[in-house]
């Protein structure tokens, strides 16, 4: 009879194991952590569920974000770059690598990662959106407006794209189109205060003190910190 013992435990393991949630259910309950904001907790579940299934691009990609969300970014790099290595195919695990080299400041390396992400899905505009950003922080203005440009053509009614817009149009002194898109950025999301101070700059430069002061205190109200200064000065 003690021989037969180990087999029955063994068999009942197995059992135990076969009933347990299988890797899609184990993704998905991490995937809702994450989106719950308990990025500690996705990231102890994915880090089980991918000790027994090494191979899994999609929890590689969900812990990069996890990682990415919990203020880790050179974590969340190697496990996109997993992700990639598994399943390249995917210009989602382009985009989130390009996201997180962008956090870690390596510029040339996002750019080439937005630049695969928009070869394999060459329709996402969030892909142009963040790609024009890293051209405006390397000071290529008309790569970045070429890219917010194509952002806007795909999805107009986005308030970040519009704002996003109205700010490079303002850095090149183009105020009516700066005016037109940040308006626009505030019609579709009243709680925006950046775009609310940034009009309030626009309409300083064309010299309508009124106006600026107006956007300035509304900006504050919003809790736009750059704005309170401004605000000030209307007094």
């Amino acid at each position: 009879m003690l021989k037969k013992t180990p087999s029955l435990l063994c068999l009942l393991l197995l059992i135990l194991w076969s009933c347990g949630p299988d890797p899609e259910e184990r993704l998905n309950q991490s995937r809702q952590l994450v989106q719950n904001g308990n990025y500690a907790e996705a990231i102890k579940q994915l880090d089980e569920l991918l000790a027994s299934n090494p191979d899994n691009a999609a929890a590689y990609n969900l812990r990069g974000v996890a990682y990415l969300e919990n203020g880790n970014a050179e974590d969340a790099v190697s496990d996109f770059s997993q992700a990639i290595r598994y399943q390249p195919e995917d210009y989602k695990y382009w985009f989130n690598r390009a996201n997180a080299r962008f956090e870690t400041r390596d510029l040339n390396a996002s750019l080439q990662d937005y630049n695969e992400a928009i070869k394999l899905k060459p329709d996402v505009a969030d892909v142009y959106l963040n790609r024009s950003a890293v051209f405006y922080e390397m000071q290529n203005i008309p790569e970045a407006l070429n890219d917010i440009r194509a952002a806007l053509e795909m999805s107009p009614e986005d308030p970040l794209i519009q704002f996003n817009a109205g700010k490079l149009y303002y850095v090149i002194d183009s105020l009516p189109q700066a005016r037109q898109h940040l308006t626009a950025a505030i019609q579709k999301d009243r709680k925006r205060a950046e775009a609310f101070f940034l009009l309030g700059n626009v309409s300083l430069r064309e010299g309508n003190q009124e106006e600026a002061c107006t956007f300035f205190r509304q900006a504050v109200q919003l809790g736009s910190e750059p704005a309170k200064e401004a605000a000030a000065s209307c007094s």
